[in-house]
């Protein structure tokens, strides 16, 4: 299996696509929600080369903070007018999707992982 197989990870993948369709007119801020869309993606990538499950929780942990940072800004470029009420529902409903993904394989990984503590 490669990252590439991974429904999550094309998930996230895909959402950090919708927000970099995004045109912010601060720059800074547009950088910012960028950033923290495409970390989800790659924690779950670095996750999955890990050998170690412990390891690869710890970057889904850390996809899933990105999730919720990304959520945030998203809350604030609403606030701010950057995207209108369309732009907000859409994204807002494949973050909760990627989110739910993330939660999936996090308690996949901890069934696994228990499950294999108790074979020993």
């Amino acid at each position: 299996m490669k990252t590439e197989d991974i429904v999550t990870w094309q998930k996230a993948k895909e959402f950090s696509n919708e927000i970099h369709k995004m045109d912010i007119e601060n720059k800074d801020f547009e950088k910012l929600i960028r950033e923290a869309s495409l970390n989800i993606a790659i924690h779950i990538s670095k996750g999955f080369e890990r050998v170690i499950n412990s390891e690869f929780l710890k970057h889904l942990y850390l996809a899933q903070e990105n999730c919720s940072e990304v959520k945030t800004l998203m809350y604030k470029a609403y606030e701010l007018n950057y995207i209108d009420d369309e732009q907000k529902e859409k994204l807002f409903e494949k973050s909760e999707e990627v989110n739910k993904l993330i939660g999936g394989f996090i308690k996949h990984i901890r069934n696994k992982m228990s499950s294999n503590n108790r074979e020993e």
